[in-house]
């Protein structure tokens, strides 16, 4: 195979596999929300909204109305950066660490309940993608 059918052969794949999560029968809790994918950023650094506008291709007023939601249920805080006080950054809180957490946790069961994929194998060849791609972005 070529490198066009190996990528269209993957977006078939995940799009099979994100199945488990993202159209859930069992919960409606599995859903990969928004907010889900916001905690996910800002367990690894505290981002501005134009990082997560650019990572999460969101248009800027949908962010802006999610992240006042998720203030306001104290998943994340905003503060203005000392060095230069335009650019406002969002944290994580430890409530949106504990609620990331359970979600990763529930993923992780309701994907091993599917008995028909390895998953060690499938998580491998996943990350070196994920890894190859990170590098692929940063050239």
């Amino acid at each position: 195979m070529n490198l066009i059918d190996n990528l269209i052969e993957l977006r078939i794949l995940l799009n099979n596999l994100c199945d488990g999560f993202s159209i859930c029968k069992e919960s409606k809790d599995m859903t990969l929300t928004t907010k889900i994918k916001i905690l996910f950023l800002l367990e690894e650094r505290d981002c501005t909204p134009g990082d997560m506008i650019f990572k999460l291709c969101i248009a800027k007023s949908n962010l802006a109305n999610i992240l006042k939601s998720m203030i306001k249920e104290n998943l994340i805080i905003s503060y203005k950066n000392l060095e230069n006080s335009k650019n406002i950054f969002y944290r994580i809180t430890n409530l949106g660490k504990q609620n990331l957490k359970k979600y990763k946790e529930d993923l992780k069961n309701n994907l091993l309940s599917k008995k028909n994929i390895e998953f060690v194998k499938l998580n491998n060849v996943i990350e070196q993608i994920v890894n190859q791609l990170k590098g692929y972005k940063n050239d």
